[in-house]
């Protein structure tokens, strides 16, 4: 699979991240066995030439936001990582959840809602301690409201999970 989204500056490079992982989360979850980013780095020229615009570095080499979201994602399910048995979105599509085991058999995954922002709190079972980060990999904490119930803000931009996956309802 060949994973592209173009940029044009400010928000639509916060956007290429998110629609980056968001990509490669749901291509992993149906079993794709490899994908690639379209171009590893923007050619530059014109801001307006959509083909100017795909990577996820910038001409220059400096990273976009695109790229962290890249190396999070990587890191967050590495290489010979396998995805659990379970269903990983909901039945309206606006839940996604897709968990794998990772090859130092942590449980792993990631949530993102596409329809609005929203505080849940998620129930873990835990083979670890439970972490959190955003989808540029940002340590997050969220509020452990009981052993294995976390408090979170779900929204479009994943937030990924290891030690662990949530009981989805």
């Amino acid at each position: 699979l060949d994973e592209g989204c173009m940029t044009l500056g400010g928000d639509a490079m916060v956007f290429q991240g998110m629609c980056l992982s968001r990509g490669l989360g749901i291509v992993t979850a149906m079993g794709v066995a490899g994908c690639y980013p379209y171009e590893f780095r923007s050619p530059g020229g014109s801001v307006y030439y959509s083909e100017h615009n795909f990577g996820l570095l910038h001409a220059n080499f400096a990273p976009k936001p695109a790229w962290s979201a890249y190396t999070t994602f990587v890191d967050a399910r590495p290489v010979c990582s396998e995805n659990l048995e379970r269903k990983w979105r909901n039945e309206k599509g606006t839940v996604f959840c897709p968990c794998w085991r990772r090859p130092d058999g942590k449980t792993a995954g990631m949530i993102w809602r596409t329809d609005r922002n929203e505080m849940s709190t998620l129930s873990f079972t835990a083979d670890a301690e439970i972490s959190f980060c955003d989808h540029l990999g940002a340590q997050l904490n969220p509020l452990e409201v009981s052993k294995g119930q976390f408090r979170l803000e779900i929204g479009p931009c994943p937030i990924f999970f290891k030690g662990g996956v949530p009981v989805l309802r």
